[in-house]
């Protein structure tokens, strides 16, 4: 009898067994997985051909990148790429093989700077830098998303001016295939005589000293602190200095100011136009703020924003309406909102729109101007940083000044 009931016993876990196996997903050219004699993820062998690797597929055919002073990126894709063999594993973001390859050469100030972002293909990318020759490369440094998005970026110093640098690129896991941008910027560019900096021995702002251009004689109105002036282009001989108006999340409020302000968001000044969270974003409150500014009586008050960065206004996450006068109901000069007429595509998402309509909105035949500002509770941005002026008068007429003058003697 126990020889029958072990032998029952038998029976049972070995159609339990194989009717578990029977149940296993079998392989396919769809499963994300390199099986069944592919010769990568889904393709050769029983299954559609792999696309050719792209041209930077290993060190030795590495993309070269400029390094700017600003990021001009660079297009690459990661479909078709393949695991490079003999280079040190990176040690972050996943990485399973197919990895793309770009050089820089490294600056005279030794600091260079990759960035990587989205380009409608994948959107979580790793990134290694590399020193060495293409065939015997050592490791500098590997990123995971500290880059914008889930992307990488690599902060690197103290290099060899000239030298030549390989960046290693992959998506997070290698199960996700296309395009991605990647640039490289140098955060200590050599002065200019357009840099907007006085610098190399300039008098003024790009201008006297190395630069062709003459320099005009200081003013009020030449952005430079300078003749006395306790502020730009405040005090001293010029009028009076303003404040910084920092609103506070959700409440309405109105300010008076008698010379040249700036007005930031609630999270005051600075903050990261395309990531959340920053100490200086403004606050995600869900809520609306409506900030009234006002000039003196029978002046106007004109508004320049220097900075405009919102999350998703397109579905109306974030949003911000301009009114001439106090309140809400004047003559609307921006609308950003839901609907609104400067709305399409999103406009202020991640700070990288021009900034040419919100120049020079004026309060006419007013003395004030209102900001209705929503947050959602969900991300937050680097909000804005508007100059206020005050010109005389009801309009908004300012003075002409000659801020450069270039020429060469003219003999008759």
């Amino acid at each position: 009898m126990k020889i029958i009931i072990k032998i029952f016993t038998l029976f049972i876990l070995i159609s339990i067994s194989h009717s578990a196996f029977s149940m296993a997903a079998p392989a396919t050219c769809t499963d994300g997985i390199q099986n069944q004699g592919e010769l990568g993820i889904d393709c050769g062998g029983p299954c559609p051909a792999c696309p050719p690797p792209p041209g930077n597929d290993d060190p030795c055919s590495a993309t070269a990148l400029p390094v700017n002073a600003a990021c001009a990126y660079t297009s690459g894709t990661n479909v078709g790429a393949t695991a490079s063999a003999g280079v040190p594993a990176p040690g972050c973001a996943s990485y399973n093989g197919g990895d793309t390859w770009f050089s820089v050469v490294v600056p005279a100030g030794g600091d260079v700077t990759i960035t990587a972002d989205n380009n409608g293909g994948f959107t979580d990318g790793g990134m290694a830098a590399y020193s060495g020759a293409c065939g015997a490369l050592t490791l500098i440094s590997c990123d995971d998303d500290g880059g914008p998005g889930l992307h990488g970026l690599l902060a690197l110093t103290g290099q060899t001016p000239g030298a030549t640098l390989f960046i290693r690129y992959w998506e997070f896991g290698n199960n996700v295939f296309g395009t991605f941008d990647i640039c490289a910027t140098d955060p200590n560019p050599a002065p200019t005589c357009s840099d907007g900096i006085q610098n190399q021995g300039e008098t003024g702002i790009d201008c006297g000293g190395p630069c062709p251009a003459i320099c005009p004689p200081p003013s009020c109105v030449d952005g430079v602190q300078n003749q006395g002036e306790t502020g730009i282009d405040c005090g001293g001989p010029c009028p009076a200095c303003g404040v910084d108006i920092i609103p506070t999340a959700c409440a309405t409020q109105t300010y008076n100011i008698t010379g040249t302000s700036k007005f930031y968001d609630n999270g005051g000044n600075g903050g990261d136009p395309c990531s959340d969270p920053h100490a200086n974003n403004f606050s995600n409150s869900n809520c609306t703020e409506t900030t009234t500014i006002c000039a003196p009586g029978g002046q106007t008050l004109l508004a320049s924003f220097d900075r405009f960065a919102m999350f998703n206004t397109a579905s109306a996450f974030d949003w911000m309406k301009i009114y001439e006068g106090t309140g809400t109901g004047g003559t609307v000069l921006f609308d950003n909102g839901p609907g609104g007429a400067n709305n399409g595509g999103g406009f202020g998402d991640c700070g990288d729109e021009d900034l040419t309509i919100l120049q020079d909105l004026c309060s006419n035949g007013s003395n004030c101007l209102t900001f209705e500002f929503f947050a959602s509770g969900v991300v937050n941005r680097e909000g804005w940083d508007v100059t206020l002026l005050i010109t005389n008068g009801t309009t908004c007429a300012l003075p002409i000044t000659l801020t450069r003058f270039e020429g060469s003697p003219y003999n008759n």
